[in-house]
């Protein structure tokens, strides 16, 4: 027969048990705005019966309760819903910067307006023809000089600005890069604590959300594959080297470097990581999303468009010059370059896109030119003999202007005009951004999608929780009543029995 002090044990037990839910219940009102919290849940179960079977168990109807313990306090938390989660938000994270470097291009183009490169080109063409019509007057030809220089300034200021514009993305990748391995270090350091407090046999449910905190926050800049093993301990990796590994292993991690705009793998010597056959570890290639890729394809998108404005600028200037030579100005000589490089005839033809991207810096107006305005070639004729026979000669004007809708760049396949081409470049600019804003949008949408799934098991729902609180506060005074009742039975036995008579 069960003693009746059993009765005391049981009731503390379900004191004891609701007081952990009601702290439970407590911690997650706490942190219903905690960023990265999961909500808690206590698993309860019933303590084992009296008696156990033995051959020698006293004979009764059958087993009697012994009450209630916390078996764990459980975090509402569903990895497969994380996982997709952090996919869908690390490409959100892409194409919002590449977004965001895409508006910065278009805004630097700025066509159509009063100061773009568009708009230069138009006045040196309008100053041309003008030129044609009154090749002698020297405002004519104070007027190509001048709408020389503002094509100049705009080819200049256009690839200053999208310089500026690398530059600029070059401190955000070395922001990101130093973000990524504190991140790492911060991680490496969660995964010692959660580690150690799993030996304990508790549950790290905190820890466990600060680290899942640190892998949003890690996954969102770049991809990196990730592997668990059973005492909560992580591994991550990245194109198969090492980042963050499992406690206890001592094996050599690596980390991000930036260098002069890419990316490397070090070691903690600082030496660069090698693939089993000795070669540099491709870390370009195995960005697949990310803050970093967006940031590594609005650099790229920069460069490119940089080169669309160096072969054009140069194209067209180079076909002006060649133009301007076969002229003469008005002392009967042969034109000189009307566009030269810090004073300097440089031929393009055979120069790669980066050194025309260079070449564009020293672009300006033949200092001959700035200083004398009659050496503009405006006449297509000459005759020595009779000097000023064609004096109002303007057909090499006309020809000059008229290259505008002639030459042959090529762009995407096809040979086109400099006219078209940059028309071309404009065109495909618009649609690269609108191309990335609709995936912005698009890619938005999805993460949103996931993120309120994740709601659904790790939010923490405030009327919920207060439905549970006096779930609980009921639950802990029917204990406390139960007690005091045992206790009246206890108190009629020790000191109310037997004393009839006395």
């Amino acid at each position: 027969m069960r003693s009746t002090f059993s009765g005391l044990e049981l009731a503390r037990r379900a004191l004891q048990t609701q007081q952990v839910a009601l702290n439970t219940v407590g911690h997650n009102i706490a942190n219903a705005n905690t960023k990265g919290y999961s909500r808690q849940e206590v698993i309860t179960s019933a303590t084992g019966p009296y008696t156990s079977p033995s051959n020698i168990r006293p004979m009764k109807a059958g087993q009697i309760g012994t009450g209630v313990s916390v078996v764990a306090i459980q975090r509402q938390f569903d990895k497969y819903t994380a996982n997709q989660w952090r996919l869908e938000n690390s490409l959100l994270a892409q194409w919002s910067q590449k977004k965001l470097g895409m508006e910065q291009i278009e805004a630097i183009f700025n066509e159509p307006s009063e100061g773009s490169v568009r708009r230069a080109v138009d006045e040196f063409w309008s100053a041309l023809q003008q030129l044609a019509i009154e090749p002698t007057e020297l405002s004519s030809r104070a007027l190509v000089r001048q709408a020389g220089i503002t094509m100049v300034d705009a080819f200049k200021t256009m690839d200053r600005q999208l310089e500026q514009v690398d530059r600029d993305y070059d401190e955000l990748l070395k922001g990101a890069v130093a973000e990524i391995n504190s991140l790492l270090n911060q991680i490496t350091d969660i995964n010692r604590r959660i580690v150690k407090v799993t030996a304990m046999g508790d549950y790290p449910n905190d820890l466990l959300d600060q680290r899942d905190l640190m892998l949003d926050k890690l996954t969102e800049l770049i991809n990196v594959d990730m592997e668990e093993n059973s005492r909560g301990d992580l591994k991550l990796s990245f194109a198969g080297v090492t980042l963050v590994d499992f406690v206890g292993l001592g094996t050599e991690v690596a980390r991000f470097k930036e260098e002069n705009g890419a990316i490397i793998l070090v070691n903690s010597n600082g030496d660069k990581v090698t693939d089993e056959e000795g070669d540099e570890v491709d870390v370009f290639g195995n960005i697949l999303h990310g803050k970093v890729k967006g940031i590594l394809d609005a650099k790229d998108a920069v460069h490119r468009y940089r080169g669309h404005l160096a072969e054009y600028a140069l194209g067209y200037v180079d076909a002006i010059n060649k133009q301007h030579n076969e002229g003469f100005d008005l002392s009967g000589e042969n034109g000189v370059a009307f566009f030269v490089f810090d004073g300097e005839e440089i031929d393009i033809a055979g120069l790669g896109i980066d050194e025309k991207i260079q070449l564009i810096k020293k672009l300006e107006v033949n200092p001959e030119i700035m200083k004398n305005l009659t050496k503009i070639a405006a006449r297509e004729n000459f005759d020595p003999e009779n000097p000023d026979a064609n004096l109002g000669d303007g057909s090499n004007a006309v020809k000059m202007a008229e290259l505008r809708h002639s030459g042959n760049l090529s762009y995407a396949g096809k040979e086109v005009t400099f006219d078209q081409y940059y028309r071309a470049v404009i065109a495909d600019l618009g649609i690269e951004t609108n191309e990335t804003i609709q995936m912005t949008e698009n890619q938005r949408a999805l993460a949103q999608q996931f993120e309120l799934r994740q709601e659904v098991f790790r939010g923490v729902s405030l009327d919920e929780e207060m439905t549970k609180m006096v779930q609980y506060q009921h639950s802990y005074a029917a204990a406390a009543r139960l007690t005091t009742t045992i206790d009246e039975m206890i108190d009629l036995i020790v000191n109310r029995l037997g004393i009839v008579g006395r």
